[in-house]
């Protein structure tokens, strides 16, 4: 199981880089993958959401809907001024 993610912020969206060991198991093989923001009014907020949907699952924790506890990422449909209302 991989332990370390380097993650980076680039201009439209995030690069994760991370190293796994080869299918043959003798040296170790440098992964990427990229998430890249939509060009659309909540392309950003898509973008980390898949960003943390991948992080879930790289390290294991994506769990069943039969968990007791478990970790859920979602998004609302909130205005800022009324989180900050709600959240001093």
């Amino acid at each position: 199981m991989n332990w370390e993610v380097d993650i980076e912020k680039v201009n439209n969206g995030y690069v994760c880089r991370w190293w796994e060991d080869n299918t043959e198991g003798e040296e170790l093989v440098k992964q990427q993958v990229v998430f890249e923001e939509a060009d659309t009014e909540h392309g950003i907020v898509e973008c980390f959401q898949a960003l943390l949907y991948f992080i879930t699952e790289h390290f294991g924790m994506i769990g069943s809907k039969h968990d007791a506890k478990r970790i859920r990422i979602t998004t609302d449909n909130i205005k800022r001024e009324e989180y900050e209302k709600d959240n001093p």
